[in-house]
Parts: structure tokens; C-alpha cells; sequence
């Protein structure tokens, strides 16, 4: 009879784990700032298997039309000038430490 209370209690709090991670998930897609750091882990995340930009100068580098997914843009030498006209997925990547940090300016 207990190991019936034990698997019941188990389940419980599995079912409050996954409701739990469903809402954690939706408040960060919606991009509530309570959850600004959860998004910004999961770019971290995402981006290491992406195109790395460390060392490059990108001075006047054109980004037309691509996809920027899980790209990693910190540690680029030189951001000056750049062309993000109607690139895809550019929320998603990495630029920490760049004056691309702020959202605002890439959506000019």
C-alpha cells in the first residue's frame, strides 16, 4: 500500500513539473521580463553548435536575406556597418557585450 502513495505522489509531482515548464515556456516566448535571463540562457544554448564570429571584422558586412539563427556575434572584432535587412531569426542570436545588445537597434 505505501509504494501505491509513493508512485501516486510521484506522479503528481511530475504532472506539476510539466505544467510548471509549459507556462516557464510560454511566459519566455512571449517575452516577459521576468524571464528575460531564461531566453537569453536558451540563445546561449542554442548558439554553440551556430556560425562563431570570434576575430572577424565584419566592417560593412552584408546580411541580406539570411538566417541568423544561433549565430554568436560577441566576440567579433568589428560590428560597424552591418546590413541586417530582412534577415530571419536575428532574436536569436548571440550578441553580448556588442552594441547590438539592445533588441531596438537591430529592428531599425
Amino acid at each position: 500500500m505505501v509504494n501505491f502513495y509513493y508512485g501516486m505522489c510521484a506522479i503528481a509531482y511530475s504532472i506539476g513539473l510539466y505544467v510548471l515548464s509549459i507556462y516557464i515556456a510560454i511566459r519566455t516566448l512571449k517575452e516577459d521580463n521576468q524571464f528575460k535571463y531564461i531566453k537569453k540562457l536558451g540563445i546561449y544554448w542554442g548558439s554553440r553548435g551556430g556560425t562563431n564570429f570570434a576575430d572577424a571584422d565584419l566592417t560593412g558586412a552584408n546580411f541580406s536575406y539570411s538566417i541568423l539563427r544561433g549565430c554568436r556575434f560577441n566576440k567579433a572584432k568589428s560590428l560597424d556597418r552591418i546590413c541586417f535587412k530582412c534577415t530571419k531569426q536575428l532574436k536569436y542570436a548571440q550578441f553580448a557585450n556588442t552594441i547590438y545588445e539592445n533588441s531596438s537597434l537591430l529592428e531599425l
